[in-house]
């Protein structure tokens, strides 16, 4: 079994639903993460989760000392576009794995080893999302970011500019760590297992691999001692299941109505819930199950975004 770590700095708040996040991960016992953090807060945290106390500014200054000219990093949010780099900043925390990975914890993780089959592993860089990425814990793919696209350093541009590239992640055509890799015929694992939630849309609106979007009406997810999985009535009467390797939440202001020591609960939009039923009562007594909330998530984030187009018009 190929060992991995995942590397997350996250300065300030966590989500009101860290806890949930943190027992996902300690479902998953053969994958470690690394929490760099100046949060306080008690939380308890698994045998193979680590938290490193660390400052946002610490971690500027280590960022500044790896490169030999101005770097950006004015905010904690453009910490995303140094991800691809991470284990070249932290090469203290990746030694001795096979894999190393960044991601976000606006989310919860399922049974991760199921879909991280010894096919998939098999490639160099597994994923090619911002919320989870792995990649083999090799000299020169650890500095892959490093290599040219056509002559341009881009690294060097996404670094240099408070401007968001982007560069973790697939976005649009915007040249990307993926773009990097298969450039230099890098095997690149695509497909993805995550309930990626869209954040426009109040029901769970999936965002697929190809751009386009999926909804099943009156979904429920359902998390059930480390396992995530979908339920919902494919409009012939019988009521489907699918599992995920996890859901991601991103930009949603969830409710949280659960003990930190829960083992059994609902996703719906926007809350995490205690299931009316067994688990094994879910698919005969779907109908019974309260599966949505009345939210604003699709008004809040209009009106996010218009706030911000007025600031830069200002």
């Amino acid at each position: 079994m190929k060992s991995v770590v995942i590397i997350i700095p996250y300065f300030g708040n966590f989500p009101n639903y860290f806890q949930l996040f943190l027992n996902s991960c300690k479902y998953n016992k053969t994958i470690d993460w690394v929490i760099i953090t100046d949060n306080e807060s008690e939380y308890n945290y698994p045998q193979n989760v680590r938290k490193v106390k660390d400052t946002f500014v610490e971690v500027q200054k280590r960022i500044r000392r790896k490169f030999d000219f101005d770097v950006v990093v004015d905010n904690v949010h453009k910490l995303c576009e140094y991800k691809p780099a991470y284990a070249y900043l932290f090469p203290e925390l990746v030694e001795g794995y096979d894999y190393w990975g960044y991601g976000d914890i606006d989310l919860i993780y399922g049974n991760l080893r199921h879909f991280l089959t010894e096919e998939v592993l098999s490639y160099e860089k597994i994923f090619t999302l911002g919320h989870l990425t792995l990649i083999e814990n090799k000299e020169k793919l650890n500095q892959m970011f490093l290599r040219e696209i056509d002559g341009v350093e881009f690294y060097r541009k996404a670094f240099s500019s408070p401007v968001n590239f982007n560069f973790d992640e697939k976005f649009q055509d915007k040249v990307n760590i993926n773009t990097i890799f298969k450039a230099n015929d890098c095997r690149v694992w695509e497909k993805s297992y995550a309930a990626d939630i869209y954040t426009k849309s109040s029901n769970f609106l999936l965002d697929i691999d190809d751009g386009t979007k999926e909804e099943r009406k009156d979904s429920l997810f359902v998390w059930n001692k480390g396992n995530l999985y979908r339920y919902y009535d494919n409009e012939n009467g019988k009521i489907e299941c699918q599992e995920f390797m996890y859901i991601h939440l991103q930009k949603r202001k969830m409710i949280n109505k659960l003990n930190s020591a829960c083992e059994l609960y609902k996703i719906i939009p926007n809350s995490f819930e205690q299931l009316e039923f067994d688990f094994n009562d879910i698919e005969s007594k779907f109908r019974r199950i309260k599966r949505k909330n009345a939210n604003l998530q699709f008004f809040r984030i209009r009106f996010r975004n218009l706030k911000t187009k007025i600031k830069s018009i200002i």
